[in-house]
């Protein structure tokens, strides 16, 4: 989009709020509604918010940026999530989703508490993927698809993490759960 449509569009927006404006209401709507408002009006989300920040010297919201999801992938239940194994570990799982510009493999284990050690998770990844963006995990029930626990994975292109229940907020050795990966604005 061209960048004269960009202050169009964020100007229009503006003015749809010019009262609220003069007695401060954008300092004070929750920056999760603006991003909304914004994500919905134009596309080009980033370069949108750089504008507007930029005409109305507001931090806020060009910080805000990168809560923004910009990809999740479809949910994904390993085998034996939640359910109790006789084993101590459950064997290395791997779920691989194909997007536009690449892939993101995911790899995920995990092992039974045993002798007052915690129950770990391993999770590691890999992708390949052009956009920069940081790497987070999202585990939910798959029943009510309610959200569990989102975890920050990193940036790297690549990596591996260890999770304790503490950590994960729930017990993945006994509640049912399944995952799915969100790629957020850096």
């Amino acid at each position: 989009m061209p960048e004269h449509l960009y202050k169009q569009n964020a100007v229009e927006y503006l003015e749809e709020f010019s009262d609220e404006l003069e007695l401060g209401f954008i300092d004070s709507m929750p920056i999760d509604e603006i991003r909304w408002q914004l994500h919905k009006s134009v596309g080009g989300v980033r370069k949108f918010h750089d504008k507007i920040a930029s005409l109305l010297s507001i931090q806020k919201l060009t910080e805000g940026t990168k809560d923004i999801v910009r990809w999740i992938s479809p949910t994904w239940r390993p085998k034996w999530a939640g359910q109790q194994v006789t084993s101590a570990s459950v064997p290395k799982q791997s779920k691989s989703f194909a997007m536009d510009n690449g892939e993101f493999q995911i790899h995920c284990k995990w092992k039974n508490q045993i002798n007052n050690q915690p129950a770990l998770m391993e999770i590691s990844w890999k992708a390949k993927v052009s956009m920069p963006c940081e790497f987070w995990v999202q585990f939910v029930d798959p029943d009510t698809q309610k959200i569990l626990s989102t975890l920050k994975l990193g940036t790297e292109l690549a990596g591996k993490k260890v999770f304790t229940g503490d950590v994960v907020g729930f017990n993945f050795t006994r509640d049912m759960w399944a995952l799915s990966v969100l790629f957020k604005d850096v």
